[in-house]
């Protein structure tokens, strides 16, 4: 942390950082899978969102533009998203969410996007239906879709609506 204060560039030195930590959450070493490993990256995250506010917004970038195994991984999002590190409602993301979700098309991107709102949305409540409405949206579009909705996917559908 004291190496970052004293930097000139310390707003890039903290994304760079920040990427690289993202990067060992999504990674398959232990650290990364153990969950006070996953709380202490996170943790540092949130040390270096408060250096640079660049940091969510970098972050949120590189979760969207990254392949379909980091997007759609739903562990990472919803350790980023209670701290504010993974932005839901950030116009890359949802363009990115949408478009995987495929008017329903995509069952793997439906099944992840609806565990990581039931998580963040309904259990955490650290996002509102207002972070989340274009995504549920895109749900609720899927519920009519090919796959006709799904139990869980009905059920978020449901309490998205009575948070509201």
């Amino acid at each position: 942390r004291a190496m970052l204060f004293q930097t000139v560039a310390r707003e890039d030195v903290a994304v760079g950082y920040a990427l690289k930590l993202v990067a060992r959450i999504y990674d398959s070493s232990k650290f990364g899978r153990c969950v006070l490993g996953v709380d202490w990256l996170c943790q540092t995250l949130v040390v270096l969102a408060d250096i640079s506010r660049r940091v969510p917004k970098e972050v949120t970038m590189w979760v969207a533009s990254a392949a379909e195994d980091v997007k759609l991984n739903r562990e990472l999002a919803i350790a980023l998203i209670p701290h504010r590190l993974l932005m839901v409602n950030a116009p890359e993301y949802v363009k990115e969410m949408v478009t995987a979700v495929d008017g329903g098309r995509n069952g793997k991107a439906v099944d992840m996007l609806v565990a990581v709102l039931q998580v963040c949305m309904i259990e955490k409540r650290c996002v509102s239906t207002a972070d989340c409405g274009r995504l549920l949206d895109a749900l609720a579009k899927a519920a009519q879709g090919p796959r006709k909705g799904s139990e869980p996917l009905l059920k978020l559908l449901d309490d998205a609506r009575s948070l509201s």
